[in-house]
């Protein structure tokens, strides 16, 4: 089960091992991101992540990623919308390294101008190459998340970075290795004298007060939950589709939420593989996404189709969606076992294990000590249950829905009817 340590500097320490693995994850997870961005800033957390792997190799003299691979350890770091994530994972026995590693990140930046420069000249080909700004996902987010900081991207702008200038990175450095802004989650093969050596090395870092506390909680767009079918169409040669639909986090269960999703897009069964791809070859693949937050969020469809499709498309999910009160019990068979039967698959996988249990506990305040409880609460969802939230989520209201395609030749009134109808 899962077990929890803090230091006398209020350094929270979670562990879920597991000795009958042949490894460890050792991650550190941190508060921050486009959710807590300014405009401005937008895109520091992702830039700070670069930085921080390239001030470890300047305090080893140029030396990390040698050592990395001498020990077959595996690090690496990830930065999302409200949170970033640094993780080491190897063999047992060096763990005592990994710790010595990731301690690091604690350390001042003494990186000289020219490597800050050569960074976000990386950072910038990376933000050229990923072409956020012109995917379909960034387009709607802009529309359901108007007016807040989540209609941002991670990595921010080309603009941004040229201005996170050393004295603004360090700066933003020591605001989030502020007290309940960041912890650690350890799963794997790890020993409870593992633990106090981690726990003693991070005894030593000096932690201040935070000067605001980060609780998850998204900025509420003007018009969420009363879009009444709110269209977007951006120009484009070729189609894309995209159904977002808004919830309240707070109305339903992680469980809930999951399995619904699921049902909509998990494994061959789900509605959108057989209803658009294997029953009409509309489509051949698509992708979705349950973006939640502790308040509110949105859950999100998107694929790409021919455009003599795209009218057939919309009303064939539209009433997919709607069948779903009739289908659920049948559908929800399908997807319960991932949860289910293979609940403890999850421990072969270190990894996703600590990447899941830091997630839904520490960033949105679950509260599954173990895998039986989560394995429960999987097991009390019913069917009836799960078409209740579809008849509540799956509404005109909460609709917002996004195309790319010949601007000209797309009737969004015709859209706006088979919606409604």
């Amino acid at each position: 089960m899962e077990k929890k340590r803090t230091t006398e500097n209020q350094i929270d320490i979670f562990y879920y091992p597991n000795r009958h693995t042949h490894s460890f994850c050792l991650s550190l997870y941190i508060k921050a991101g486009a959710l807590y961005e300014s405009d401005e800033d937008n895109g520091i957390t992702h830039f700070l992540e670069h930085i921080l792997f390239r001030n470890i190799n300047h305090l080893m003299e140029g030396n990390l990623y040698k050592e990395i691979d001498r020990l077959g350890l595996y690090f690496n770091g990830a930065t999302y919308k409200e949170f970033m994530q640094l993780f080491i994972i190897g063999a047992p026995e060096h763990f005592t390294e990994a710790v010595q590693f990731l301690v690091k990140v604690f350390e001042p930046i003494s990186l000289p101008a020219v490597e800050i420069k050569t960074e976000q000249q990386r950072v910038k080909a990376e933000i050229r190459e990923s072409e956020d700004f012109k995917s379909l996902d960034y387009f709607a987010g802009t529309h359901a998340w108007k007016g807040t900081s989540l209609r941002n991207t991670i990595l921010g702008t080309k603009g941004n970075v040229n201005t996170f200038h050393k004295k603004k990175i360090c700066h933003y450095q020591k605001e989030l290795f502020t007290a309940g802004n960041f912890f650690f989650y350890v799963t794997g093969s790890v020993l409870e004298e593992d633990l106090d050596q981690l726990a003693a090395c991070l005894q030593e870092i000096p932690v201040a007060s935070p000067l605001l506390k980060k609780e998850n909680l998204a900025p509420i767009p003007e018009d969420f939950g009363q879009r009444h079918v709110l269209i977007n169409v951006k120009n484009s040669r070729y189609s894309m589709v995209q159904f977002s639909y808004d919830f309240v986090t707070s109305k339903y269960t992680a469980a809930e939420l999951a399995l619904l999703y699921d049902v909509l897009s998990s494994g061959e069964n789900s509605l959108m593989h057989q209803e658009l791809s294997e029953k009409r070859g509309l489509i051949y693949s698509f992708s979705a996404t349950l973006e939640k937050y502790n308040n509110i969020g949105r859950i999100y469809l998107t694929y790409e189709v021919s455009s003599r499709h795209i009218y057939d498309s919309i009303s064939i999910v539209k009433e997919g969606l709607a069948s779903l009160a009739d289908t659920m019990e049948a559908r929800l068979a399908y997807v319960l076992p991932e949860y289910v039967d293979n609940a403890y698959m999850i421990y072969d996988d270190n990894e996703s294990f600590n990447w899941q249990r830091a997630y839904e506990n520490h960033i949105m305040n679950g509260d599954s000590v173990a895998i039986e409880d989560t394995k429960t609460s999987y097991q009390a969802v019913t069917g009836e249950r799960l078409s209740e939230i579809a008849a509540e989520i799956f509404i005109p209201q909460n609709l917002v829905l996004s195309i790319k395609g010949d601007k000209k030749r797309i009737d969004i009134e015709k859209i706006r009817k088979i919606i409604l109808l």
